[in-house]
C-alpha cells in the first residue's frame, strides 16, 4: 500500500460507513457517466462499481491509477475508465463529445488546497453536470450553503447558489481520514439546473466581488466604483434603479444582499449599459 503524498493534499478516507453514507447522496442514472475525482485507494470506488457501469476515475497520482487497475481489473464485469490527469486540466466538453453523452454526475473527496479551483472547474462546465457530491473542508461547506446575514455568507455562497442548488448533507470527523487532517470535513451536494448559459452569472459575481471588497460600506457607497468601471453614471443609476427596485436595498451591506438582490442589480446595470450604448451610437 502506497503512502499519501502531502504535496497532493492526500488525506484518504478510511471509514467505510462514512463512504457508504457519501454514496447514498448520489442520484445515479444508467444514462449518465459518473466521474470520481481523486479516488485515491478506492474506498468510494468499491461501492461505485456496483452502482454504475459508466465510471470514470480521474486521478493525478499514477501510483493510485496502477493500484486501482490492479484492484478492479480482476473482475471483467467492471467497466472502469481511467484518466491519469489533474482534474483541473480535464475538458468535460471534449469528453462529452467523445462519449456522446450530455451530462455527468461528479463525486469526490476534494483536496483542501484546490477546493476553490475545483468549484471554478464545476462552474465552467456546469452545463455538462447533473450533480456533484463533494467532501470538502467543513468551513467551506458552511460557506457554500450560507444565507444572507450569516457570518459565512460570501462570494463562494453567491457563486454556488447562482450555478446550483447546494445542500449540506452531513459532517465528517477528521478521524475518518488518514493522515488525520487538522479540521473536520462535510459532504455537500450541488444540483445543477439546466438553463441556457448567458454568461450573466459571471457578471453578477463580479458585482458581488466589488461590493464585498468594501463590505463595511452600504450598497449606495460600495457600488460606485463598479458603476464607474461600467461607464454608468451613479446619479443616473440611482434615479433609474429607484423606479425598478426597492430603494431600501441601497442601505444594505454586501453580506445582507440576497442572490435575487444581486440579480436585480445586474439587470438594472445591464439596462443602463444598453441605454448608454444607444445614446453613443
Amino acid at each position: 500500500m502506497y503512502k499519501p503524498k502531502k504535496s497532493l493534499g492526500q488525506n484518504f478516507l478510511i471509514d467505510r460507513n462514512v463512504a457508504k453514507k457519501i454514496i447514498q447522496c448520489l442520484d445515479v442514472s444508467n444514462e449518465r457517466f459518473l466521474i470520481e475525482i481523486g479516488p485515491g485507494r478506492g474506498i468510494l470506488t468499491e461501492f461505485l462499481i456496483s452502482k454504475t457501469n459508466k465510471l470514470i476515475l480521474v486521478e493525478i497520482d499514477e501510483r493510485s491509477i496502477n493500484f486501482l487497475r490492479s484492484k478492479f481489473s480482476k473482475d471483467i464485469s467492471y467497466d472502469v475508465r481511467y484518466i491519469n490527469e489533474d482534474i483541473l486540466k480535464v475538458d468535460l466538453r471534449s469528453i462529452s463529445l467523445d462519449l456522446k453523452v450530455k451530462e455527468f454526475d461528479i463525486i469526490g473527496n476534494i483536496p483542501y488546497y484546490i477546493t476553490g479551483e475545483i468549484f471554478q472547474w464545476l462552474f465552467k462546465f456546469h452545463q455538462y453536470i447533473n450533480s456533484a457530491v463533494l467532501t470538502v473542508q467543513k468551513e467551506v461547506a458552511l460557506r457554500v450553503v450560507a444565507n444572507p446575514g450569516n457570518k459565512d455568507y460570501g462570494i463562494l455562497s453567491i457563486a454556488c447558489q447562482l450555478y446550483s442548488v447546494p445542500k449540506l448533507e452531513f459532517h465528517i470527523s477528521a478521524k475518518s481520514f488518514f493522515p488525520v487532517p487538522k479540521v473536520d470535513s462535510s459532504t455537500i451536494k450541488l444540483v445543477f439546473p439546466k438553463v441556457p448559459d448567458s454568461g450573466d452569472n459571471e457578471q453578477i459575481i463580479s458585482i458581488a466581488k466589488h461590493c464585498f471588497n468594501q463590505r463595511r460600506k452600504k450598497l449606495k457607497n460600495s457600488i460606485i466604483r463598479f458603476l464607474n468601471l461600467e461607464r454608468v453614471n451613479p446619479e443616473e443609476f440611482y434615479n433609474f434603479a429607484g423606479r425598478l427596485l426597492n430603494t431600501s436595498i441601497f442601505d444594505k451591506r454586501a453580506e445582507e444582499l440576497s442572490i435575487n438582490d444581486y440579480r436585480k442589480l445586474f439587470d438594472v446595470i445591464s439596462m443602463l449599459r444598453r441605454k448608454i450604448d444607444e445614446r453613443e451610437t
